[in-house]
């Protein structure tokens, strides 16, 4: 006499249906739970680079503003009366360490019309001790990485 429960043949075969079913129905919602999580993967990457291209756009605008309002204040200044000493390219800035320096941007830099002064912000980029430059100061030394300025310079 055996103690075990046998199912009889139909029974294994509604088991085997309702298998087959439920597996059918585990693909199906992994491959619809896969379709939404790639499309969600491409909305936002797309959705990034829409951001990221405008906000290139944004700056771009921005720095054009700034060279056009640039521009439209040397033509007010140029109601001055131009010379052979003022139409001359100029120097601004007098560091005489760095014989290729121009100009440097200095909030209110004392250039003579018909230039315009610069718009540099008042918070300097140098180090306020250049033996010991703290996160985010630029050294004379890291400035000149690339070699622009005299070997002296440094």
């Amino acid at each position: 006499m055996s103690t075990g429960w046998t199912p009889s043949g139909s029974n294994r075969k509604n088991q085997g249906v309702a298998l087959i079913i439920v597996l059918a129905f585990v693909v199906l919602l992994t491959g619809l739970s896969l379709a939404y999580f790639s499309h969600t993967a491409t909305d936002r990457h797309l959705a990034q680079a829409t951001f990221h291209d405008a906000s290139a756009d944004l700056l771009a605008r921005s720095a054009l503003d700034i060279v056009v309002g640039s521009l439209k204040r040397e033509i007010v200044v140029a109601g001055t009366t131009v010379t052979q000493a003022n139409i001359q390219p100029q120097r601004s800035g007098d560091d005489a360490s760095i014989p290729n320096l121009i100009r440097r941007s200095v909030r209110e830099d004392a250039i003579p019309p018909p230039a315009v002064p610069s718009f540099a912000s008042t918070v300097s980029s140098g180090p306020v001790d250049p033996a010991n430059p703290k996160r985010g100061e630029i050294t004379r030394a890291r400035w000149n990485s690339h070699r622009l300025m005299s070997a002296t310079a440094n």
